[in-house]
């Protein structure tokens, strides 16, 4: 498809091609999820590798608060908070990139703060930034219309986001480990296709961008 072939406005021209099959019935929600991966590769050399760095950074921090947890060490987590976001302010970056990347960050405190310890945290808070610029690109800007392509009920398009989203998560594993191991989100290669497995209830975080 053209890049100047637009049917959805509100979504860039590396994602029509995408929207176009999601209204179609032709793909599963799995094969939809794998094939998004190249436009969101784009997105993310779009945004910028500024934020990588900050990312590293701060799973450095997530492994010492892990430690200071357990010797029984009390965390202000909203001191933490507060220091993400001034980290984040430090960074030349595209705004929006910084701001999904505070929220990235900000989810894997949160998590923590619940009890998750054994992580791979520089992977896991990449993946969560993947997966909010996935969101705010992609997922949530399909929602901002209620006619879509071919006329195709908007009921229809939200189950077949919702349907996507587990194999979405699941998948951007893999672009976090290289973009972690190289610093770099060049040259990602798409993983083999992954199970469904996410817990959306953060979703809402992103919607806004």
């Amino acid at each position: 498809m053209p890049d100047g072939d637009l049917i959805h406005a509100k979504l860039a021209g590396r994602y029509q091609t995408i929207y176009k099959e999601l209204c179609e019935e032709h793909f599963s929600e799995a094969d939809l999820a794998h094939q998004v991966l190249l436009p969101v590769k784009e997105e993310l050399k779009q945004q910028g590798e500024a934020v990588i760095d900050l990312m590293v950074k701060f799973a450095t921090r997530c492994d010492e608060i892990v430690v200071e947890l357990g010797v029984g060490n009390e965390i202000n987590w909203d001191k933490e908070a507060l220091l993400i976001e001034k980290r984040a302010q430090r960074v030349f970056a595209k705004k929006t990139a910084k701001e999904l990347v505070v929220a990235a960050c900000k989810e894997m405190l949160q998590d923590i703060c619940h009890g998750a310890r054994d992580l791979d945290f520089p992977i896991e808070i990449m993946r969560k930034y993947m997966w909010n610029l996935y969101v705010a690109k992609f997922d949530a800007r399909v929602l901002l219309t209620k006619k879509h392509h071919n006329n195709v009920d908007a009921a229809y398009v939200r189950a077949r986001l919702e349907g996507m989203r587990g194999y979405v998560w699941a998948n951007l594993v893999g672009y976090a480990r290289q973009a972690v191991n190289r610093h770099s989100f060049a040259s990602l290669r798409r993983s083999s296709r992954q199970g469904q497995s996410f817990n959306a209830d953060n979703l809402d975080i992103v919607l806004a961008h």
